[in-house]
């Protein structure tokens, strides 16, 4: 079973977001703090990162350069309800909110 962990400071999108990965499969552990997930996957192999782009103290493409030089082979899915075109990515996919459990399956399965 595949891990993923969440990170959005919206707690009623962290925990839709939860639940449709639960749906997909994944085991899943869910943070509103950046800090907390980079505690997190220090000690935990983490297979997919979930993460708003707009988080406190720090954005979530750097939240995810910040896990991957830990653990390089994460995959990475940027979510935010801004336009694609108006954020950074460096990279990342991205997934436009709200999204259903079809688009984030289709997302998953085509970028990874």
């Amino acid at each position: 079973m595949e891990t993923a962990i969440v990170v959005d400071d919206d707690n009623f999108n962290l925990d839709i977001t939860v639940e449709l990965l639960r749906e997909l499969g994944y085991v899943v552990f869910s943070f509103s703090l950046p800090g907390e997930a980079i505690d997190f996957s220090s000690g935990e192999k983490i297979d997919l990162l979930v993460a708003d782009v707009s988080l406190p103290r720090i954005k979530g493409d750097k939240l995810a350069m910040r896990i991957k030089k830990n653990q390089p082979e994460v995959r990475v899915l940027l979510i935010s309800g801004y336009e694609k075109e108006d954020i950074e990515l460096n990279g990342f996919d991205f997934l436009h909110k709200p999204f259903t459990l079809s688009t984030l399956k289709d997302k998953i399965c085509k970028s990874f």
